[in-house]
């Protein structure tokens, strides 16, 4: 029993034995391939150490070095290995001495490089880059030192590997390429400012382009409204004389339609007599040699007739100086001219009819010298001639009063309004026609007058028996070789109706359109044009109105109605009767010296005391003499005009503490002439017209003088 035992486990060591025989060769095999591991790494770290040292010794742009801590060194450290290339690197001779190292650094570097140094121990860190002083190359070039430290068991750094890199080329260029970045970025900035400047040039551009296109769009709107509503005629006209646009004023006044004048030639609506005029100066505005053209000329109506225009033209050029276009304005002034002309033969007729009053006047005057210095004295033929002067000169007055009605478009009635017969005013007409026209008292003109009984206006009678007489003057001068006036008067549509009809030719349709127009005359230099014009004004202030008419076969008819008055025939309360009064105190200021001693000489006759004045500042002082009972001035004197004048001797009687005396206006201008009084001023106490009549001036200053006794002191001088 115990052989097996024992051979049991002597088996089992066996085993045992040879697994331990296995792991040991396994272990064996294993220092083997350690052993050789091993060689194989030393061979190539020698291998590695000796490419490093040699490329350390070999190299000249960076450093390898190691320090070693040394508390009592001035910076901690000690060098233990530094490459040789740190002599080509830093330029030191001693490659050795720490100090050295930091001896090179730029001072202005070196307290930063320090407090790096100092703060490597806690963060076991060291990378910083400061300019070092190379002896050699006498310059500061850009060192980069990066360092790491090994750690003692206790974690304290026992020594420092680093390495430094010469990076000047780098910090050169960066710092160039930071300048060109600087001078890039400036300039960027700049063309931004510029292109932002032009951005913003552009949009105010931009804007203001569409300010002017919005200006011009509306300019030329205005200018098309303005084109097409002017109250004048308007057209461009091109160069070669050709309308290109015309306005509706001016197509109505030549009577075409607009499209009917465009494209035509101005030479298609001008007098053919004016045409060569005009097409030369229109040639000298299209051509730029001149720039304005301004003249008159006819243009021809579509009708047939033609009329006078003004045309004012200026040149219209393109961006180029070029002209392109006139722009013409055109005005109808035919009537202008027509008065113009009817104007000269209103002078000239004037002239006449005034050199044939003077030569009345002249000529019986200077007999009435003659017949009053002849001996033996014929006393009835001197009263004679001066009676013919004194008609003359109202024939004269009559022409003036005339031509004043449209001077200062006088319309109102003039004189005492009264209710009048109508019948009773035609007979008296009737009476006194032979004594005006030969051709009634000859018999070779005939009249015959139906009247109808009734017939009262409210009127003046001067006025209306002017009338009437300047009808039968347009009647007798019908009918130069004799012939039939009938005048009939009858009541119609609570109107009085008049009517003249003679026996002439008639006249054209032109002249009757024309025959009440001022200064509108058939006659030459031996009509004024007013008498008919001055009928019209007179019957219309009457509240009337009067027609011409051509009738077949007889002649002119001219048709008058007046309003029938209400009232019975009275004289009206307002009519003045003078009593004659004499004595009186009067004030004459007339600077005109005939005239003052033909007024002074009628007063005195009368029986009046005149002072007299010659300008406003001797009527201040004669003021002072005693107050008068009445002042006639004239309103143009040397030393004042209009109604300063009665403003001055108002304001003078004031003053002397005197009742304002009345003041009568004998002034040759008409009233409705002067100019409006000044607001709250009082208008004179009356107003007469020169040449003035001795009644009248007689009973108007004894209806305005003062009712008072003469004054005892005598008269003004």
């Amino acid at each position: 029993m115990d052989c097996p035992q024992a051979m049991e486990d002597q088996s089992a060591n066996r085993e045992e034995l040879l697994r331990r025989i296995k792991e040991l060769q396994r272990q064996v095999s294993q220092l083997e391939d350690a052993q050789e591991a091993k060689d194989l790494a030393e061979r190539a770290l020698a291998e590695n150490e000796a490419h490093l040292r040699s490329l350390m010794d070999t190299a000249t742009n960076f450093v390898v070095y190691r320090l070693a801590v040394d508390h009592q060194s001035p910076h901690h450290f000690k060098v233990v290995f530094v490459s040789p290339s740190i002599r080509e690197l830093l330029g030191v001779r001693d490659a050795s001495n720490l100090e050295t190292w930091f001896a090179q650094i730029h001072p202005d570097d070196r307290p930063r490089i320090m407090e790096a140094n100092e703060r490597a121990f806690g963060s076991n860190r060291f990378s910083q880059m400061a300019r070092v002083w190379h002896e050699g190359k006498k310059e500061w070039r850009w060192i980069q030192a990066i360092a790491t430290g090994a750690l003692t068991a206790d974690g304290d750094i026992a020594f420092v590997n680093g390495i430094m890199i010469d990076v000047t080329d780098h910090v050169r260029a960066e710092r160039e390429l930071a300048k060109h970045r600087e001078r890039l970025e400036q300039l960027v900035a700049q063309r931004t400012a510029r292109l932002e400047a032009a951005n913003r040039q552009l949009q105010q551009e931009i804007a203001e382009r569409e300010l002017t296109e919005q200006a011009f769009r509306e300019s030329e709107e205005r200018f098309r409204r303005a084109f097409e509503h002017a109250g004048v005629g308007m057209a461009l006209i091109n160069p070669e004389g050709t309308f290109l646009q015309v306005n509706h004023s001016l197509s109505r006044m030549l009577g075409h339609r607009p499209q009917e004048m465009v494209g035509k030639h101005l030479a298609d609506f001008t007098h053919p007599e004016d045409l060569e005029e005009f097409l030369k100066h229109f040639q000298a505005l299209s051509t730029g040699a001149k720039e304005l053209l301004a003249l008159e000329k006819r243009c021809t109506h579509k009708e047939g007739h033609f009329i006078w225009v003004t045309v004012s033209a200026s040149l219209v050029r393109d961006a180029q100086n070029r002209p392109v276009y006139s722009v013409a304005h055109i005005q109808d002034i035919t009537d202008r001219k027509r008065a113009e002309e009817a104007l000269m033969q209103l002078a000239a007729g004037v002239a006449h009819n005034f050199n044939n009053v003077l030569m009345a006047i002249l000529g019986n005057a200077q007999a009435a010298q003659q017949e009053l210095g002849g001996q033996p004295l014929d006393l009835e033929q001197a009263a004679r001639l001066l009676d013919n002067v004194v008609q003359g000169a109202r024939g004269g007055r009559d022409v003036v009063h005339r031509l004043s009605r449209f001077v200062g478009r006088r319309q109102g009635m003039r004189g005492v309004t009264e209710v009048l017969d109508i019948g009773e005013l035609l007979h008296s007409l009737r009476k006194s026609l032979p004594g005006i026209w030969p051709l009634f008292a000859s018999g070779k003109l005939e009249l015959d007058l139906a009247v109808a009984s009734g017939l009262y206006v409210n009127g003046v009678r001067g006025e209306l028996m002017e009338v009437l007489l300047n009808i039968v003057k347009n009647a007798v001068e019908a009918m130069p070789e004799g012939g039939r006036l009938r005048i009939s008067g009858q009541a119609a549509d609570n109107q009085v109706a008049i009517e003249f009809l003679d026996s002439g030719p008639g006249v054209s349709q032109d002249f009757l359109a024309r025959m009440f127009d001022p200064f509108f005359t058939t006659k030459g230099v031996a009509g004024q044009g007013l008498g008919l014009a001055v009928s019209k004004g007179i019957v219309q202030s009457h509240g009337g109105s009067i027609r011409a008419f051509n009738e077949t076969g007889h002649g002119l008819l001219i048709s008058l109605r007046l309003p029938l008055a209400d009232n019975l025939p009275v004289r009206p309360s307002s009519e003045i009767k003078s009593e004659g009064r004499k004595g009186l105190q009067l004030l004459l200021v007339e600077d005109e010296g005939l005239v003052a001693m033909g007024i002074q000489a009628l007063l005195n006759e009368a029986g009046h005391h005149v002072g007299r004045a010659d300008c406003l500042a001797q009527a201040l002082t004669k003021l002072e003499l005693g107050p008068p009972d009445l002042v006639l001035c004239d309103l143009g004197l040397p030393d004042g005009s209009g109604w300063e004048v009665l403003a001055s001797l108002r304001a003078r009687m004031k003053s002397l503490g005197q009742e304002p005396a009345p003041i009568l206006v004998v002034s040759g201008w008409n009233d409705d002439q002067l100019n409006p009084l000044p607001q709250g001023m009082a208008p004179p106490a009356g107003y007469l017209a020169k040449p003035v009549d001795r009644k009248e001036l007689l009973d108007k200053v004894t209806a305005l003088a003062k009712q008072k006794a003469p004054l005892d002191e005598g008269p003004l001088s």
